[in-house]
């Protein structure tokens, strides 16, 4: 039978609340008989209208409950809050951990939550930068699939006239860094760009002096930022000055604008016109050159609406018209016959929000802090992982006493308090907790702040009231987890019958198992994140001791060698008179550059000429390789003092095994550079890592350098301050107009890592932590289960019992959800860490010895922790555990 529609409850909760007490009964009736009459009449859903509408006119000053009773309820939060605050102290220790751990707890999620933050917010701060997108080349050649994160110096034109979808197209390159004299000093900037006039429309560039809109339009023309123009012209007015480089460089200040600002991925302090840049005059390189190779970030801010998906597609229709006589030179086959061959070559978009932590191009010569969205996840997995370990400890330990405030309920009960009054005093202790725990992670995070920006390679100067709202998130999520952490403890607590509280006996509900589980959850947690440590750890390990076919160390890189001009060979023969130099080279390349020229080439046979590899070319000298200690497998090096060896190549073992060459010594290979030079190899040498082990050991092919940008010195253990100094002198002697910059090859190849290390560093850090917080809420958890077991243990060993079996016993009834935690977390931990170690091209494997010595450490400390305080109820004398009630 269909049940008869009822008044809506909400309402009559509603009236029951604002009502005076002694017009409630009257005026429900009224309302209820009201109803019942609109249902004869009305659907059930307009009579419910109807009854909200009565309620609603209701509320008149006349029938509003007086506000005496908000009074009494203002002095029962008093005298709750004082009660509280009682407990707590007559608690201390229970306070202290959990206070002490949720802080921990707290402090961690701030400092992961401000690094997370900073991370997501790059780019996203640009006008309409929804509309932007940067372009990057994909293509498919060789059964490979490569992506440059570039585009060729033409395309940024053919973008914007062939294309009505495009709005605006702009582009910008890193610029080789300039020095200029400011004061008498010597200044070597390296935060210059080249920049089209069209970047300062695209990211809405903010002018403070001189006009923008045509900032760049000019040769040697420059724009500086606010920071550079303070740097270099103080607090005047730049705009119209000039500044000039040591090397007879003028530029003309045509504007000034606002800072870029740091959480972009790109932040320079010059940006001079690229009307002056090779690349984006066709005279100036050859055809080839000018359509497939660039280093320009090409940017396109396209019109309200325009779908980019429909838009790259689009983009297909001009490849053949553009790029067909650029491929003639690179292959000798047409733009058809090319795509006919299973090849492809073509532009994708990439959003501006994503460039930031989503690059993963096979060639991006942009600096190596860009961020890693795996990283993201991975530090907010553990925020969050921490967060649920303090809140375990929480509910865990209130749980566990609750059997010592029982009488404290049953009293509260006979006197006349309800469950709802129960509920929400143990609620608000739980509350208060929670913001003492906030105060003291607030406290920790401005303690520890500097030393964070050391680590995570920030610049956070307010941790709380910055842009991110840290304060907001930090005081909203802290009240979230008071009330969720202290729900289930005060719903267990106060449905507690008065008879079963008074005899001290509370009811056994799903306390204990429910425990069991928090531990479970608590020590899966723990144990994936011991086999996190102990995989980044031996991974970071082995990046340091696997062999990388060239010597790292006792190697000093000057960068800038090409400073020196027609002296950089006096320059180096001088070098070779200090006793403490074994070895001078001079190149172009050298393993740990980021970025390294690119070719496709080929057996110089016509019949073979179809089967290209891709490689990468390295420009050395001589000497390259006993400096750098790379072996020669078979042939000759290059011969010293001689050009005739300009068509003379030596191939790493990876290049002979592409091309297939069982006898590769006089064999001729052929480039596709758009210069089709044919080269002989002269010998093979070992294979040596280009670049970290990321990345696969790639075809190399190494040349006759003639106009090298470095220099390469290996030089014996010593006293280096006064080595560098003496470097330093003679180089002023040679070239006092430029700054020499130099670094060790150990450094430049560290810095491949940076990114590895500050996250093993971080995960290290905050997977200490967990594990505090999880041992401090074991030590809580502990403690209250021994006071409670203190007469058992006193029977247990007046009746002969040894320490050793109480330390099992009591052990036992913790060892068991460990054990299944270990069972559930190490294989999750696995899966994670075996999924980040196929980043590496070259990797450590997962061993059982990893997966053990992690779940031992996790269930270590476990008895650790138990044992001790199970050790000293156990050597306590008998009677007084027997006299503890």
């Amino acid at each position: 039978m269909k049940s008869r529609p009822t008044p809506p409850k909400l309402a009559q909760k509603a009236l029951s609340w604002f009502l005076k007490d002694e017009l409630f009964e009257e005026v429900n009736g009224d309302l209820t008989e009201q109803f019942s009459l609109d249902l004869q009449r009305k659907s059930a859903f307009r009579a419910r209208c109807s009854y909200w509408f009565q309620v609603y006119h209701y509320l008149r000053p006349f029938a509003i409950r007086r506000l005496r009773s908000r009074i009494i309820n203002l002095g029962m939060l008093k005298f709750n809050f004082l009660l509280t605050f009682r407990n707590i102290k007559r608690q201390k220790a229970f306070t202290t951990i959990n206070i002490t751990g949720l802080g921990l707890g707290l402090a961690s999620c701030i400092f992961i939550a401000l690094y997370v933050l900073d991370e997501l917010s790059f780019d996203k701060h640009w006008t309409d930068g929804d509309r932007i997108y940067r372009a990057f080349i994909n293509m498919d050649h060789a059964g490979a699939n490569y992506k440059y994160g570039f585009a060729t110096a033409p395309m940024a034109d053919i973008f914007q006239n062939d294309f009505p979808e495009v709005e605006l197209a702009a582009r910008w390159s890193y610029s080789s860094p300039l020095t200029f004299r400011v004061n008498g000093k010597l200044i070597r900037e390296n935060r210059v760009i080249y920049a089209d006039q069209g970047i300062i429309p695209m990211f809405s560039l903010k002018e403070i002096y001189g006009e923008a809109q045509h900032a760049l339009d000019e040769p040697n023309t420059m724009v500086l930022t606010k920071a550079g123009a303070e740097k270099y012209f103080g607090e005047a007015n730049p705009v119209g000055k000039t500044i000039k480089t040591n090397d007879g460089q003028s530029f003309r200040i045509t504007c000034v604008i606002e800072d870029i600002p740091k959480n972009s991925h790109f932040s320079p302090l010059m940006l001079r016109t690229t009307i002056n840049d090779q690349w984006s005059d066709p005279s100036k390189v050859t055809r080839l050159a000018y359509w497939t190779i660039s280093a320009y970030r090409t940017y396109l801010k396209l019109r309200p609406g325009t779908n980019p998906l429909e838009l790259e597609q689009k983009f297909h229709d001009v490849y053949e018209q553009y790029f067909d006589p650029a491929i003639r030179d690179w292959s000798g086959q047409s733009w058809k016959e090319f795509i006919a061959a299973g090849n492809q070559y073509y532009y994708s978009l990439q959003p501006l929000k994503d460039i930031h932590l989503h690059t993963h191009f096979s060639a991006d010569d942009s600096n190596a802090s860009k961020g890693n969205i795996m990283y993201i996840y991975m530090f907010g997995a553990i925020g969050l992982f921490i967060l649920i370990i303090a809140c375990i400890n929480f509910i865990n330990l209130t749980t566990a006493k609750s059997s010592e405030r029982a009488k404290e309920i049953g009293l509260k009960k006979v006197m006349g308090s309800s469950r709802h009054q129960i509920l929400k005093q143990f609620l608000l202790e739980s509350l208060i907790i929670s913001l003492l725990s906030l105060t003291l992670a607030m406290l920790l995070t401005y303690i520890l702040l500097p030393e964070f920006n050391l680590l995570a390679n920030k610049e956070f100067e307010e941790p709380f009231f910055n842009e991110h709202q840290i304060w907001l998130y930090a005081l909203l999520g802290t009240i979230g987890i008071g009330l969720l952490s202290g729900y289930y403890p005060a719903f267990l607590l106060s449905g507690n019958s008065i008879h079963s509280s008074l005899k001290n006996n509370p009811t056994k509900r799903s306390g204990i198992s429910l425990r069991n589980l928090l531990v479970i959850v608590q020590f899966s947690i723990s144990s994936s994140l011991i086999l996190g440590t102990i995989v980044v750890y031996d991974q970071l390990q082995f990046t340091q001791s696997k062999k990388l076919g060239f010597i790292k160390d006792n190697i000093l890189v000057i960068n800038n060698a090409q400073d020196l001009g027609n002296q950089l060979m006096s320059f180096k023969e001088e070098l070779k008179t200090n006793p403490q130099i074994t070895n001078v080279s001079a190149a172009s390349h050298i393993p740990s550059d980021l970025f390294f020229p690119g070719t496709f080439f080929s057996e110089a046979v016509a019949s073979k000429q179809e089967v290209k590899i891709n490689g990468s070319r390295m420009w050395v000298d001589p000497t390259t390789l006993s400096t750098l200690g790379i072996k020669l497998l078979s042939g000759r090096n290059f011969h010293v003092n001689s050009q005739a060896d300009s068509l003379s190549v030596l191939l790493n073992e990876s290049a002979v095994k592409a091309l297939d060459f069982d006898e590769p010594l006089g064999r001729k290979i052929q480039t596709s550079d758009g210069k089709n030079q044919v080269f002989t190899v002269v010998g093979i040498v070992e294979d040596f890592h280009l670049r970290s082990l990321r990345h696969a050991i790639v075809p190399t092919a190494l040349h006759l350098s003639n106009s090298p940008k470095r220099l390469v010195i290996r030089f014996l253990p010593g006293d280096l301050v006064n080595f560098f100094q003496g470097l330093e002198t003679l180089w002023k002697n040679f070239s006092p107009d430029h700054i020499m910059t130099y670094e060790l090859l150990s450094d430049r190849y560290e810095r491949l890592y940076t990114s590895e290390k500050r996250m093993g560093t971080i995960f290290n850090i905050f997977v200490v932590l967990a594990i505090l917080i999880a041992s401090l809420g074991l030590l809580g958890l502990s403690s209250v289960i021994t006071v409670q077991r203190k007469k058992e243990i006193g029977i247990r060993k007046v009746l002969g019992a040894s320490v050793r079996e109480l330390v099992i016993l009591l052990n036992s009834g913790l060892t068991t959800p460990v054990l299944i935690a270990l069972l559930i977390g190490l294989p999750t931990g696995f899966v994670f860490m075996d999924q980040w170690l196929q980043d590496f091209a070259y990797r450590i494997r997962i061993s059982w010895t990893t997966i053990i010595a992690s779940g031992f450490t996790c269930l270590l400390v476990a008895w650790l922790v138990v044992s001790y305080l199970t050790i000293q109820s156990a050597q306590a004398n008998p009677t007084d555990n027997l006299r503890y009630e």
